[in-house]
């Protein structure tokens, strides 16, 4: 009798508990070795080149975005379109309120990138400022999110 069960939302189907326990272990030793890949990805080389072009691959870039809730695919399409955003755009843009509805939405792309193994700061980055002593914020795309965007064609991404 086959043995079905779900992983990360993936059914699969094994003939024993012995093949089920291997397919698992399996499959959690790739997602290890993926997580280990994309680490030495951000890890810069001596020359200061790093080690390899992007964390983001076509795949990876579609997981998120299917991840990824209506309020979330929105500020992010919004910070793509012009390669930053600033704080109040998203607000009126998303309909919050205040930044911490704001942070809200976006801690959402940050958690669910985190959960693929993938740093946030390869998203997006934030910078907060100053003036007159008022506080706002900028979040800038990163610049190999912005590549894999355009290599696949999303609308929203422009040069």
């Amino acid at each position: 009798m086959a043995i079905k069960f779900t992983y990360r939302g993936a059914e699969l189907t094994a003939d024993t508990p012995e093949e089920a326990a291997k397919l698992l272990s399996l499959i959690q030793a790739n997602e290890e070795m993926e997580g280990i890949s994309r680490f030495l990805a951000l890890v810069p080389t001596p020359g200061g080149i790093p080690a390899a072009q992007s964390v983001w691959t076509p795949a990876l870039f579609n997981d998120l975005l299917e991840r990824l809730g209506d309020k979330q695919r929105k500020a992010l399409e919004l910070i793509v379109r012009d390669g930053y955003a600033f704080d109040d755009d998203l607000r009126s843009a998303l309909d919050v309120p205040n930044n911490q509805s704001l942070a809200g939405v976006l801690s959402g792309i940050s958690k669910q990138a985190q959960s693929m193994g993938v740093s946030p700061r390869t998203v997006f980055a934030v910078k907060g400022y100053r003036r007159d002593g008022k506080r706002w914020s900028r979040y800038d795309v990163a610049a190999d999110f912005l590549d894999t965007a355009l290599q696949m064609g999303w609308e929203h991404a422009k040069k």
